[in-house]
């Protein structure tokens, strides 16, 4: 039941601290179908939508580069073209998409937005938020300089690279957790079957433990 997973999962990254896109269920005879609430139209009025791979302006695999599609060049990009540091925001958002198992977490599902009253792009709410049964503990882009593997001493380095207080990471990484550490009765009080939730178990599993041995590493810190 992917519609419902991305639902429960959408929800447990706000409860993480993260903007994300309002969702909601629609049974319909059919399944259950995901509604995503559009936030780039407000009050009859359309705002500025680009994905990061849009801006990267890379399509051919010949012209890929690894360190283009990366989550530091997430933070690159759109502190070029933000008024404010968004180190700290990116980073919420990995190690979120790496306890739930989101790796289809692809450049095209990153975004900047810029309303028509304001003159600064910031990153949009994030969307398409769900674990990925199909590949499991290797993301769709770099989560630091060692690769797409989410591994400790990896996303020890993006912390270091991206210039983020350890302090800082260690809260975000607490907050992650503290949303996220209860996935299986979250997503069986949210309707979930159990057959269901065994398929995702791997996700968060792998995920769960990289995450929370992060967090001891830096506890102890």
């Amino acid at each position: 039941d992917n519609p419902l997973a991305e639902h429960l999962t959408m929800r447990m990254a706000r409860d993480a601290g993260i903007q994300v896109a309002e969702t909601q269920i629609a049974p319909t005879a059919l399944g259950n179908v995901l509604l995503v609430k559009r936030f780039d139209w407000e009050n009859g009025r359309h705002a500025h939508f680009i994905s990061l791979h849009s801006l990267i302006n890379v399509f051919a695999l010949k012209d890929r580069r690894e360190d283009d599609f990366a989550y530091d060049n997430i933070v690159r990009l759109t502190n070029r073209i933000s008024k404010s540091d968004c180190s700290e925001e990116v980073f919420r958002r990995l190690i979120f998409n790496v306890a739930v198992g989101n790796t289809d977490d692809h450049m095209n599902n990153h975004a900047l937005i810029k309303k028509p009253d304001e003159r600064h792009y910031v990153l949009s709410p994030a969307y398409d938020l769900v674990p990925n049964t199909n590949l499991i503990g290797s993301h769709s882009i770099s989560v630091g300089p060692m690769g797409m593997t989410p591994s400790q001493d990896n996303l020890l380095a993006t912390v270091k690279l991206m210039q983020i207080p350890l302090s800082h990471a260690h809260a975000i990484i607490s907050d992650v957790l503290k949303a996220t550490a209860g996935w299986r009765e979250h997503l069986s009080v949210g309707g979930m079957s159990e057959h269901h939730i065994l398929q995702l178990a791997r996700c968060f599993e792998f995920g769960q433990r990289i995450v929370a041995g992060l967090e001891e590493h830096l506890a102890a810190a």
